[in-house]
């Protein structure tokens, strides 16, 4: 029976205990680690890790087979996520998931939508702040967002500058708090549909599904905010909900084309989901890629497994075993 390690991160400080994300993934990968049991193939051990050195440590003792990753980050720095793919790498340990290089592309904004737009895969006009410009270019509204993190952290119901003002405002903030950058995007106003892929060569397409904010606060953004995604009492969170999305054949046919492309050009494997925006003239743009992305039964990737005919533990077990295959 092979041994397999779940390795996903603690980033709670001593006595506060860790964010509505983090707790998210430590949820998955209890629930990971269960259903790889479960299957009656595998000896599984669920750990956490803070630091580089319990990577290196429990991959020593434990010599699995192959690794579940679901580290993020450590640290609180996500700088951390592409590094502990390349521990593993060098380690020669398969691991579910994209590689360090793909982690490392797909967090930094910046670059991955450099590299989306040099392949000829729609994204919306974005420019990189690490001071505060005029601004008078930029087409507005535009979105503005730190460069190099997951899980919506530092969206906010302000990340949408509708004038100079408000963009010069919002970038100061996010450049002083989240590392000396911004990402400074053209707000697409439209339809927010995630594309989820399962599988290689080629990836499957799970089905659709769209953000629905028919609910939010009048007068805010319609976007996914950190608190639309992790703050239960917010009336973010409360307006929005992610559902199955109404499209046309032809609608679907080029959400789905878009996306794949952006899979492929930028390596992601196994699974992963990217998030497209619609224009008014019906164009969709690449606006996030996610390429491990949230495996909790509740969330929108796992769900949209379950309409495709596929339950949890199957879906795990399938990401396993492509990890192993390698």
């Amino acid at each position: 029976m092979r041994r397999i390690v779940v390795l996903a991160n603690d980033d709670g400080d001593e006595g506060s205990g860790a964010s509505a994300d983090v707790c998210e993934v430590l949820e998955s990968g209890s629930l990971i680690a269960a259903s790889l049991a479960a299957s009656g193939r595998f000896e599984t051990r669920f750990e956490l890790v803070k630091t580089l050195t319990d990577v290196r440590r429990i991959v020593a003792e434990q010599r699995p087979a192959g690794v579940f990753n679901l580290v993020e980050s450590l640290h609180k720095s996500t700088a951390f996520e592409s590094a502990v793919a390349y521990m593993l790498e060098q380690e020669g340990i398969p691991f579910t998931g994209s590689s360090s290089i793909t982690l490392r592309n797909c967090l930094d904004k910046g670059w991955s939508t450099y590299l989306l737009n040099q392949a000829g895969v729609s994204v919306p006009r974005t420019e990189i702040w690490r001071t505060v410009r005029s601004g008078e270019d930029v087409p507005l509204p535009a979105i503005v967002k730190p460069l190099r993190t997951d899980a919506s952290i530092g969206i906010t119901k302000d990340a949408v500058a509708r004038d100079v003002f408000a963009l010069r405002r919002r970038a100061g903030e996010v450049i002083e708090e989240f590392g000396g950058v911004a990402l400074i995007q053209e707000f697409v106003d439209g339809r927010e549909i995630n594309v989820g892929f399962l599988g290689n060569e080629p990836p499957i397409s799970l089905p659709l599904r769209e953000i629905d904010f028919s609910q939010f606060p009048v007068g805010l953004p319609r976007i996914v905010t950190y608190d639309a995604k992790w703050t239960p009492e917010s009336l973010e969170y409360e307006g929005t909900s992610s559902e199955i999305a109404n499209l046309s054949d032809e609608e679907q046919r080029a959400i789905v084309h878009t996306a794949r492309r952006a899979f492929l050009t930028l390596g992601m494997r196994d699974y992963g989901r990217v998030d497209i925006r619609v224009d008014k003239a019906g164009r969709p743009h690449v606006i996030d890629l996610n390429a491990n992305c949230d495996l909790n039964p509740d969330a929108g990737f796992m769900r949209s497994c379950e309409l495709a005919g596929m339950d949890h533990p199957e879906v795990v077990n399938r990401i396993m075993d492509m990890a192993l295959a390698r």
